[in-house]
C-alpha cells in the first residue's frame, strides 16, 4: 500500500512539475520558447520581445537593433556594477557575455554582433527569486537557436575578416568600419556599402556606394565602387577572400506579383492615404504605392520619376528586407516618394517606372495642376468643402480633416456648448461673421514652428463651433489661400 502510495506521490509530482505549457515564438534572426503563463514585455521599440514573471521580479528579454548594446550596458551600469565578462556562442555567432549586480538586482547580458545589428539577451532578476524561477529563465535562455534560413561566415583576405550574415536571401556584411546590405542573385550579393559616417546615394541616402560579391565554393570577391546603381556598377576595386569558418548558402530571388499602382500623399497605419491622381502646388510629397502580393523575400526597387518633357528628374532607390527582418510574417507593397514640388513650368503629365531587382515592374502617371479638386464634407453639425483628397474621419464630438499625416497638417472642428471667450479679430465669411486668432507655437515632438488658426462661428442651437487650421509655418503659408477657401465653404446646420 505504501509503495502504491509513493508512486501516486511521484507520478503527480512529475506532472506538477514538468506539465508547465511552453509556446515557441519567431523573433528577427532567432526562434525561442518561453512558459505560456509568463506575462509579455511590451516592446522596447520596434525590435524587442520579451516575458517576465508577475510579482517575481525577473524576466527575459531579446532586444534586436543598431548598436543597442552598448547603449543598454551603459544604462545598466549607471546603477550596477560589472562583476563578470566573457565569451558566449549562439550556433556560428560569437558574442560576449556580463553579468552586472546592484543591491536590488542582477543582470545577465549577452551581445552578439548580427550583420550591422545587435543581437542582445538581457535576463534580469530582483530580489530572491526561487530556484525554480531561475531554472525557468536559463531553460529560456537554452532555448534561443538561430533560424533554420540564417547562416553566419567568417571570409579572411589581404584587408580583414569579412563577417557575413545572411538571412533567406538578404546579407549584411561588416569589414572594418565598412558596412554592406545587399540582395542574393544565383552566386552575387549585390547592394550598397557605407563607413560609420555614412554617405549620400542608394536607399534613405545613407550609402556611399555600391558593391558585388561574386562567390565560387569556398572563394569570395569583393567589387566596390562609388557608382549608385549596383546593378550598372563598374566593377570597382577588388579584394579577394576564403571562408575560414560558418555556413553560405546560395538563395533564390523570386519575382513579386504586381496588383496595382496606387498614387497618394502618404501612408496612415499601413495604408496610403491623400490618394489621387492630380497633385497641388502645397504638396509635399508624390508617393507611388505599389499593392503586390504577399512576399518573404528582400528585394531591390528603383523609382524614377520623369516630367512631362520626358526627362528623368529624380531616381530612388529601396531596400526591401525579409518580411522577418521587420517583424512579419510577409510584406505586401513597395514605396516610392517624389518630395517637393517641381520649379514653375512644370506642371503637367508625369511619370514613375518601377523595376524591382534590375526589370522594370511597374509604371504610373499622374499630374502636377493649380486647379484644386474639391469634395463637399458633411456632418452632423455643418458642411463644408475641402480638397478632394483629403481625409475626413470623426472622433467622439471632434471631426478632423488630414492634409498630411507626416507633417501634422489638418483642420479640426467641434461643438462647444458655452462661448470660450474667444479673443480675436472679426472676419467675415461668405455666410458669416467669425472671429479668428493666428498664433504660431514650438512643437516639441517635432521642434518645428507651426502656425495655427482658432475661428469661433455664431452660436445655433448646439452651441458654438469652433475650428482649428494647423500647418508648420512655412506650409502654412503655401495653404493660407486653400484654408481660407475651406473657411469661407462651412455651412451651418
Amino acid at each position: 500500500m505504501r509503495k502504491s502510495l509513493l508512486l501516486v506521490f511521484l507520478i503527480v509530482s512529475f506532472v506538477t512539475v514538468f506539465s508547465q505549457e511552453w509556446v515557441t515564438e519567431s523573433f528577427g534572426p532567432i526562434t525561442w520558447s518561453r512558459p505560456a503563463d509568463w506575462q509579455v514585455v511590451p516592446p522596447l521599440g520596434v525590435n524587442s520581445t520579451g516575458v517576465y514573471k508577475d510579482k517575481a521580479g525577473i524576466g527575459f528579454l531579446i532586444i534586436y537593433d543598431t548598436r543597442v548594446a552598448d547603449t543598454l550596458l551603459n544604462e545598466i551600469l549607471a546603477g550596477a556594477e560589472l562583476q563578470e565578462e566573457t565569451e558566449k556562442n549562439l550556433g556560428a555567432l560569437k558574442g560576449k557575455y556580463y553579468k552586472l549586480v546592484s543591491d536590488v538586482a542582477r543582470h545577465e547580458v549577452t551581445s552578439f554582433k548580427v550583420g550591422m545589428k545587435d543581437l542582445v539577451v538581457w535576463c534580469f532578476a530582483q530580489g530572491e527569486p526561487s530556484e525554480e524561477d531561475l531554472n525557468t529563465l536559463k531553460r529560456i535562455e537554452e532555448s534561443i537557436a538561430l533560424k533554420p534560413n540564417v547562416f553566419f561566415s567568417v571570409w579572411k583576405g589581404e584587408k580583414g575578416e569579412l563577417e557575413l550574415y545572411q538571412r533567406e536571401n538578404y546579407v549584411e556584411a561588416l569589414l572594418g568600419d565598412t558596412m554592406f546590405a545587399g540582395v542574393i542573385f544565383g552566386n552575387q550579393v549585390i547592394g550598397w556599402w557605407r563607413t560609420n559616417e555614412g554617405g549620400n546615394v542608394g536607399p534613405d541616402r545613407i550609402w556611399n556606394g555600391s558593391f558585388k560579391m561574386v562567390f565560387d565554393g569556398d572563394e569570395l570577391e569583393l567589387f566596390v565602387s562609388e557608382g549608385e546603381d549596383p546593378f550598372a556598377q563598374a566593377e570597382g576595386i577588388r579584394t579577394a577572400f576564403r571562408k575560414s569558418e560558418g555556413t553560405w548558402s546560395v538563395a533564390r530571388t523570386p519575382s513579386i506579383e504586381f496588383r496595382e499602382v496606387l498614387l497618394c500623399r502618404g501612408m496612415y497605419e499601413g495604408k496610403p492615404i491623400g490618394l489621387g491622381r492630380a497633385f497641388y502646388p502645397f504638396d509635399k510629397r508624390v508617393v507611388a504605392w505599389l499593392s503586390t502580393a504577399p512576399f518573404r523575400e528582400a528585394h531591390i526597387a528603383k523609382w524614377e520619376w520623369y516630367d512631362p518633357s520626358g526627362k528623368k528628374r529624380e531616381t530612388s532607390y529601396q531596400m526591401i528586407l525579409p518580411a522577418m527582418e521587420v517583424g512579419k510574417e510577409t510584406q505586401e507593397g513597395l514605396m516610392g516618394t517624389l518630395f517637393g514640388f517641381p520649379e514653375d513650368g512644370d506642371f503637367g503629365d508625369w511619370t514613375v517606372k518601377v523595376y524591382v531587382d534590375n526589370e522594370l515592374f511597374a509604371t504610373a502617371s499622374f499630374s502636377f495642376t493649380e486647379e484644386i479638386g474639391k469634395k463637399l464634407v458633411e456632418t452632423p453639425d455643418f458642411t463644408l468643402e475641402v480638397p478632394d483628397f483629403v481625409l475626413y474621419e470623426s472622433y467622439e464630438e471632434s471631426h478632423y480633416f488630414i492634409f498630411d499625416i507626416t507633417d501634422y497638417i489638418f483642420i479640426e472642428a467641434h461643438i462647444e456648448a458655452e462661448d470660450l471667450n474667444l479673443e480675436g479679430e472679426e472676419y467675415k465669411t461668405k455666410n458669416y461673421e467669425v472671429l479668428k486668432r493666428e498664433d504660431s507655437f514650438l512643437d516639441p515632438d517635432t521642434w518645428k514652428f507651426y502656425r495655427y488658426w482658432i475661428v469661433q462661428f455664431p452660436k445655433k442651437d448646439n452651441g458654438y463651433l469652433y475650428m482649428s487650421f494647423y500647418a508648420p509655418e512655412d506650409d502654412f503659408e503655401k495653404l493660407r489661400e486653400v484654408f481660407e477657401e475651406v473657411l469661407n465653404s462651412v455651412v451651418l446646420k
